[in-house]
């Protein structure tokens, strides 16, 4: 299907062309197939009007109810091209999804995103967050490098791989052998601390176990914890060297968890970490 122009852009690329520019590139300038460029030149070239012929160009097969509707999608949430071609349907205009797609795309100058997703804070979190920044807007790398990492994290026993991302390039589907998935996989969750220099034990946590405050204090801090502060190699693996060069400023980082505030783990941390 032919694109329709105003006579007056044809005018203007002609000229463009008789000042030195190359078809090419005053096909990019207006953003439009260098066939075009080139029938214009053609016909000022052999002494005819640029005017385009009576039933040339694209017909638009979209009515404007569609229009209206699928205007009014944009920013909406769930409004799929399939959803939007079921409704117009129900309103008696049939019209398929890629049509709905191409006046998306083509007309509108929309883009399909998938929403982003955020952690929902309270504006007391908000307000702390921002005073945290404020506090340290001016540290240094040195001074982010007192800071010991420490957190419990989980890892999935049979992991299945991202679908997006474990392609297998073949001929047809029926030689790939299928991904097992287990319903409700097996997770191991550790505990860990890591600084800029090295990295602690890792503390595995029993299958079933809750990560209370006692068992945090008794089992992590004492028995994982302090032998890591304990190191004194200033050389080695980053498992058997000091955890930072010099280990009387450093700063014990812990996140919002129950078993990491909570009123026994602070006294501990004040008594031995001091």
């Amino acid at each position: 299907m032919v694109k329709e122009h105003a006579i007056r852009t044809g005018h203007i690329a002609i000229g463009m062309l008789l000042g030195g520019k190359t078809q090419r590139n005053v096909a990019i300038e207006f953003g439009t197939d260098i066939r075009t460029i080139r029938k214009w030149w053609a016909s000022y070239t052999l002494g005819k009007s640029l005017k385009n012929l009576p039933g040339r160009g694209s017909k638009d097969s979209i009515p404007r109810v569609a229009k209206i509707v699928i205007s009014k999608s944009v920013s909406k949430r769930q409004q799929s091209t399939r959803k939007l071609s079921k409704r117009l349907k129900v309103k008696g205009i049939s019209i398929s999804h890629m049509s709905v797609h191409r006046y998306l795309t083509n007309v509108i100058g929309a883009k399909s995103f998938k929403r982003p997703v955020k952690p929902r804070l309270t504006d007391k979190q908000k307000a702390n967050r921002v005073s945290f920044c404020k506090e340290r807007k001016y540290w240094t790398v040195d001074d982010w490098r007192r800071i010991l990492f420490s957190d419990e994290s989980p890892f999935e026993i049979f992991h299945t791989p991202n679908r997006q991302n474990d392609r297998i390039w073949a001929k047809n589907n029926l030689t790939l052998l299928p991904q097992e998935k287990i319903k409700f996989p097996s997770k191991l969750r550790v505990w860990g601390i890591m600084s800029y220099c090295a990295l602690s034990d890792l503390h595995i946590i029993p299958v079933g176990s809750t990560v209370t405050a006692k068992y945090y204090v008794e089992e992590i801090l004492t028995k994982s914890l302090l032998p890591s502060f304990k190191r004194k190699r200033k050389t080695g693996s980053i498992l058997v060297r000091q955890l930072l060069p010099n280990m009387s400023n450093y700063i014990f980082q812990q996140d919002g968890a129950p078993a990491h505030h909570a009123k026994v783990t602070q006294e501990w941390c004040k008594l031995n970490l001091q």
